[in-house]
C-alpha cells in the first residue's frame, strides 16, 4: 500500500507476507521513480525515452504480482464452485463517449491485464523471415553506371561540423531551454497500466477469483502467467525475492496436478 491509498482492513492472503511486502515496496520505487498516475497522465507527453525506460520496470512489477495472484489462486480454486457459462442473447448496445480526468485515477476504467500478450516481432525480424526471392544478374549493360566516391564528396560533412540537434539521439532544445524527445507519445496507457498494478496489489481478491475460475476452465491459459522473462527484468524486483515466488509457485502447481480429478468417463 503506497501514501497515495485508503488505509484498508488486513486482507488474509495465501502467499507469504514477505513476498506481499516486496511487491508493496516495488510499487513505492514505482511511484518515486516516475511519479504516480495521475502525475503521469497530467503530463501531456512522454519522451520515448522515458517510456522505454518505465516499461521493463512496469513489466517486472506484473510478473511478479502474476505469480503471486496465481498463488492465491491456487488456495481458491479447490473451494470454488464453476457453473456452467450462460448464453445470453445479443443487444445492441448506444456507445457513449466516458471522459476521464488525470486528477482522478480512481474513476478510471481499468483491470490488471493478468495474462501477458505474445510478444511482437520487430519489424526487421519479420521481414528477414519472410521469403528471400531469388537474386537475378542483370547483364552489365542494363546496370546504371558506377561512380567513383570522390564525386560525392561535396555532399558528405565532416560529423564534427554537424550541429549539435541534427543528430537523431538528441532530443530537440525547447523555447523554455528544456529537452524533449523528437517523437514523443501519449501517456495514458503508461499511467493506466500502473494504475492497475496498484489496485491489484492494493486488493488482490477480484484478480485471483478471476485467475481460479481460469485454471477449472483452462488451465494451460492460467498458466501463461508464468512466462519465462528474462534475467534482467528479475533482477529489477529482485532475483532473491523472485526464485522464491517461482519456487512456491512451482510447488502449489504440483499439488494442484496431483488432486484428485472427477471421473468424467
Amino acid at each position: 500500500m503506497t501514501e497515495h491509498d485508503p488505509p484498508t482492513p488486513a486482507l488474509q492472503r495465501a502467499a507469504p507476507a514477505p513476498l506481499w511486502r516486496a511487491m508493496q515496496a516495488f510499487l513505492e520505487l514505482l511511484f518515486s521513480l516516475f511519479g504516480d498516475p495521475s502525475w503521469i497522465a497530467a503530463r501531456g507527453v512522454m519522451g520515448r525515452r522515458d517510456k522505454a525506460l518505465m516499461r521493463p520496470w512496469l513489466r517486472a512489477g506484473e510478473a511478479f504480482l502474476r505469480r503471486l495472484l496465481l498463488i492465491e489462486a491456487f488456495a481458491l480454486a479447490p473451494d470454488m464452485k464453476i457453473a456452467a457459462p450462460k448464453r445470453r442473447a445479443h443487444k445492441s448496445r448506444l456507445r457513449r463517449p466516458i471522459t476521464f480526468y488525470p486528477d482522478k485515477p480512481e474513476d478510471w476504467r481499468v483491470s490488471f491485464r493478468l495474462f501477458p500478450t505474445a510478444r511482437r516481432r520487430s519489424r526487421a525480424k519479420r521481414r528477414m523471415q519472410r521469403v528471400r526471392r531469388p537474386r537475378i544478374d542483370l547483364p552489365n549493360f542494363l546496370l546504371p553506371p558506377k561512380r567513383a566516391a570522390s564525386e560525392f564528396a561535396h555532399l558528405q560533412a565532416p560529423l564534427h561540423r554537424l550541429p549539435r540537434a541534427a543528430s537523431l539521439n538528441t532530443p530537440c532544445a525547447t523555447a523554455t531551454g528544456k529537452t524533449m524527445d523528437r517523437n514523443p507519445v501519449d501517456p495514458w496507457p503508461m499511467a493506466e497500466r500502473l494504475e492497475a498494478l496498484r489496485r491489484a496489489c492494493v486488493d488482490p481478491r477480484a484478480c485471483a477469483r478471476r485467475l481460479a475460475r481460469t485454471l477449472h476452465r483452462d488451465e494451460r491459459r492460467a498458466f501463461r502467467v508464468l512466462r519465462r522473462e528474462p534475467p534482467h527484468i528479475a533482477n529489477l524486483f529482485g532475483a532473491q525475492d523472485f526464485g522464491r515466488c517461482n519456487a512456491i509457485v512451482a510447488s502449489r502447481r504440483r499439488g494442484w496436478d496431483a488432486r484428485p480429478r472427477a471421473d468424467t468417463s
